[in-house]
């Protein structure tokens, strides 16, 4: 396992989306808001989890609903890696089972479809200066 600077000030992100056209929007526009982080992208939460465990993003945001692997049991195998990991959550879904799974789980925020891509950057944004901090500290 790679040892991180604390001096190291560049955050990365890993999305979890199965929609191919959402994901490229949405990781495209990610990078234009954020172009010194490194973003991974997973189709399903099963790649998704294979690329937190090679990469240790900082982020991770996830759909919730995806094949294979959904994204609250990515966010919870996550969590058992990464106790502190910051997790968002995107969901279509109104159902509330899913939304107290993923406060059980951990997750930091919980954003629903379609992405107010405002409420998403604030999240990003919540998560950066978090993570910043807790380096410097």
């Amino acid at each position: 396992m790679e040892i991180r600077d604390n001096n190291d000030t560049r955050v990365s992100l890993l999305y979890a989306e199965d929609d191919p056209v959402t994901r490229k929007i949405i990781s495209t526009s990610l990078q234009k808001m954020f172009p010194d982080m490194d973003i991974y992208t997973a189709g399903n939460g099963k790649i998704g989890l294979e690329l937190f465990k090679r990469y240790e993003p900082d982020i991770v945001l996830t759909d919730l609903s995806m094949p294979i692997m959904d994204g609250n049991q990515m966010a919870f195998e996550i969590k058992a890696i990464n106790p502190g990991a910051y997790i968002i959550v995107i969901t279509g879904s109104t159902n509330t089972h899913y939304l107290l799974d993923a406060i059980k789980i951990g997750v930091k925020r919980y954003l629903t479809k379609p992405v107010d891509h405002k409420l998403l950057i604030e999240a990003i944004e919540d998560g950066v200066a978090r993570i910043t901090l807790e380096r410097k500290v």
